[in-house]
C-alpha cells in the first residue's frame, strides 16, 4: 500500500495505476495545502481523480 500522506512523486507515478506525473504533483500539493489526507476518499478532490481513476488506484492506496 501506498501511504499517500507521505509518498514522494516518483512512488505515485511508478505505483499507482493511472497516476502521472501532473496527477502527482497534483497529489502532493493537495496533501500540502490541506495538512495531509485524513481519508483516502480526499483523492476525490482532486481535478482529473473521478471514479474511474479513483476505483483504479483505492485499493493500493492508506493513509496513515
Amino acid at each position: 500500500l501506498i501511504n499517500i500522506n507521505t509518498a514522494s512523486q516518483d512512488e505515485l507515478i511508478e505505483n499507482l495505476n493511472g497516476v502521472g506525473l501532473v496527477m502527482a504533483k497534483r497529489i502532493i500539493s493537495y496533501r500540502e495545502t490541506h495538512g495531509g489526507f485524513s481519508s483516502v476518499d480526499e483523492l476525490m478532490n482532486i481535478k482529473g481523480v473521478g471514479e474511474k481513476v479513483f476505483a483504479k488506484i483505492k485499493d493500493n492506496v492508506t493513509v496513515q
